[in-house]
């Protein structure tokens, strides 16, 4: 799988970081796959986007009417099987290697349940955290 061919990026967090590298995915024209483990995280997220968009709409950057364009591109998700769906997995949850690991574990699991595809992946932000070994094309831990 080609760059040029990613279409459909999954963020996993919808914090600061989360929904900001989702909000620049969106903006670049990419369909986004925002999941946290509950809704009010997502709707906290996509007030942030549509406020950091009107920021950038006051300053000249973004015309109002694609506004609307940027945020149907958008999905906020709680279920984590629907990121087969994505492309490319960018994880963004908070600094607490315990949860970074569970979450690491949790799509790890859930992508060696599904056929085989192949994957590249970028080096591990720690040797101790798993990466992806079929599935989208990269999972990229962020680490602070």
């Amino acid at each position: 799988m080609s760059i040029e061919s990613i279409r459909t990026i999954a963020v996993l967090g919808a914090g600061t970081m989360g929904n900001g590298i989702a909000h620049v995915f969106a903006r670049a024209g990419y369909k986004v796959l925002l999941r946290d483990v509950e809704q009010h995280f997502l709707d906290r997220a996509l007030d942030s986007i549509a406020k950091n968009l009107d920021r950038e709409i006051k300053k000249g950057k973004l015309e109002p009417a694609e506004k609307g364009t940027v945020l149907a591109r958008l999905v906020p998700v709680t279920d984590m099987s629907t990121i087969a769906n994505a492309d490319f997995v960018v994880e963004a949850v908070p600094e607490k290697l315990d949860l970074k690991r569970h979450v690491l574990t949790e799509v790890t699991v859930f992508f060696a349940m599904m056929p085989s595809s192949p994957a590249t992946h970028p080096p591990s932000p720690s040797p101790r955290l798993p990466l992806l070994p079929s599935g989208p094309t990269a999972l990229w831990a962020c680490t602070s």
